[in-house]
């Protein structure tokens, strides 16, 4: 069986995650904070975070967080600030500073 080699989290692709791999938590999530290059988009009212130049993905609505396709959310999504992603991420999963 040929290894497969990725520079993305195993659970973000779909494979099967490891025995006992806990997926970061929301607030992990958000305290890591963001890289270059990411804009914020709230879709279907889903705050989205996607990477354009990587066609990347991420779907904070719920937990875990899981990828969904990048060209939609920039087509049909509405662009917000990261203030604003983070405040609608932190309301949906009662996270009170």
């Amino acid at each position: 069986m040929p290894t497969i080699v990725s520079d993305e989290p195993a659970w973000a692709k779909g494979y099967p995650p490891a025995p006992g791999f806990k997926p970061p938590t929301i607030r992990e999530s958000l305290a890591k904070g963001f890289d270059d290059g990411v804009v914020f988009y709230m879709h279907d009212e889903r705050p989205i975070a996607v990477w354009p130049a990587r066609a990347f993905a991420i779907d904070f609505s719920q937990y875990p967080t899981r990828e969904v396709h990048a060209s939609e959310q920039i087509l049909s999504g509405t662009k917000i600030t990261e203030w604003q992603f983070r405040t609608l991420v932190c309301a949906l999963h009662g996270i009170v500073k």
